[in-house]
């Protein structure tokens, strides 16, 4: 939540917005030395033991391929793609409605996606417990938040409008993961919920490669509509 205000701070002279990403590396860098030398390790390791291939003579299938999982793996994926895509040309967004250089809208980019950090943080700690929403509701009213966010920024008149649209949609996103993640897990029985976990770690994973090119691909369907 307050990555979007401590990253201005790393906007350095000799490397500029690129500051940010080099100031995380070396926090990173930093954190993974002390994981190293001071996070005692483990004695006891289980023996790892392969899963079983056939089960009562039926062949397992990849978690992938579940039919009690599918449903939730594509819902995911979409939602992934489009919270992805939303965040990477957030900024780009702004600095068109603002007229500025990137260096002069980073601090609006800043308070925008701090805006939906705390919305985000609202849906996950405060009103999915207060209302005891259920993974139904959650993958219901999620989508139909997020969809609404979406439209007032893409066709937000000001900065402010972009702002509320986006906290809007984060508020959506917000209820729509932790959705897609018990329903999937509430999809299978006890003993697949490694794999189940699996699965959807590769659902969220993927779609931070793929969101950039179907982003991409979009936009320039919708500047050439022959493709």
């Amino acid at each position: 939540m307050i990555g979007p205000f401590i990253a201005p701070l790393f906007v350095l002279p000799l490397i500029g917005l690129a500051g940010p990403m080099a100031g995380f590396s070396l926090i990173a860098a930093a954190m993974l030395f002390i994981v190293w030398r001071y996070l005692p390790e483990s004695r006891f390791r289980p023996a790892w033991t392969p899963p079983p291939k056939i089960v009562d003579g039926v062949k397992v299938k990849p978690m992938w391929q579940d039919p009690r999982l599918i449903p939730f793996l594509i819902y995911g994926f979409i939602v992934a793609v489009c919270q992805t895509a939303q965040g990477q040309t957030l900024g780009f967004l702004i600095i068109d409605k603002l007229k500025l250089s990137p260096t002069q809208a980073q601090g609006f980019i800043a308070v925008a996606m701090m805006f939906g950090a705390v919305a985000g943080l609202l849906a996950q700690w405060g009103l999915i417990r207060m209302f005891e929403m259920t993974p139904r509701q959650l993958l219901r009213w999620g989508v139909v938040t997020a969809a609404a966010g979406n439209l007032i920024v893409a066709f937000s008149p000001d900065y402010w409008t972009v702002v509320v649209g986006y906290a809007l949609s984060s508020l959506g996103f917000g209820f729509a993961r932790p959705g897609f993640t018990a329903g999937a897990s509430l999809a299978v029985d006890m003993g697949e919920q490694a794999r189940a976990a699996g699965a959807i770690a590769a659902v969220n994973g993927v779609n931070v490669v793929l969101a950039p090119f179907l982003s991409g691909f979009m936009s320039g369907c919708i500047r050439r509509p022959s493709c």
